[in-house]
């Protein structure tokens, strides 16, 4: 073998096996009550996230082995918290329950001014 291709035939080599080794995270998040909770926020260790789609499913996929956190939140929810490691290759599933968190919304007043036609007025209570 000539020895200027040894180097890029072995890059390409490793970077073949190295794409088998990468892990994947699915799940899928719950109410108390057993409902899937769609339109749910799903944050990953550093910037990666995703929202659940109708059925209340995630899954981040392609992922580095290692230690991870992983935050689930949605409004009228408390926030989840799960720790965890991935090993290469792995498929780990991680179903989320929310526990029911009540909270007091205040009531917000919009106004404006400005020079123009009406065309509808809304109020919110």
């Amino acid at each position: 073998m000539n020895r200027r291709y040894a180097f890029p035939i072995s890059l390409v080599l490793y970077s073949s096996l190295s794409n088998g080794q990468q892990a994947s995270l699915p799940g899928r998040v719950y109410t108390a009550k057993g409902e899937e909770v769609p339109g749910a926020f799903i944050q990953l260790s550093g910037d990666e996230a995703k929202v659940t789609d109708p059925s209340g499913s995630f899954v981040f996929k392609d992922l580095k082995p290692g230690d991870y956190s992983m935050i689930a939140s949605f409004m009228g929810f408390r926030e989840t918290k799960e720790n965890f490691r991935l090993d290469p290759a792995q498929i780990l599933t991680i179903n989320v329950t929310f526990k029911e968190h009540v909270t007091r919304l205040h009531k917000v007043t919009v106004t404006g001014t400005g020079i123009g036609y009406i065309t509808g007025l809304v109020t919110v209570n």
